[in-house]
């Protein structure tokens, strides 16, 4: 990646980022930062109301390289496991996360 959205991952990243621990698979914790975010919506469902949280992640791309579903994301004390992940073209991927 080059030109003006080279640095973007690395402005947002140390504007918003936190530590965090990723896991492969078989492989050892590895201390990464990302952003984390866990937004909630509330559906109405015939005359009641059901709350929702899509958790995700995102990360440097080249921080967690090999990054696959199944692998686990540690945030404090709370453990997440990568649902699916999504790479957005400029050195930036999101994991889609659930609580293990």
């Amino acid at each position: 990646m080059s030109g003006v959205f080279a640095a973007l991952p690395n402005v947002f990243l140390g504007a918003f980022g936190e530590s965090m621990t990723w896991t492969q698979q078989g492989g050892a914790p590895a201390s990464v930062t990302g952003i984390f975010s866990a937004p909630t919506d509330v559906v109405n469902l015939g005359g009641g109301e059901i709350a929702t949280a899509a958790i995700k992640a995102d990360f440097r791309e080249d921080d967690v390289h090999g990054a696959a579903r199944g692998d686990t994301i540690t945030r404090g004390t709370i453990q997440y496991r990568v649902l699916s992940l999504s790479r957005d073209g400029r050195g930036m991927i999101s994991m889609a996360l659930e609580v293990v």
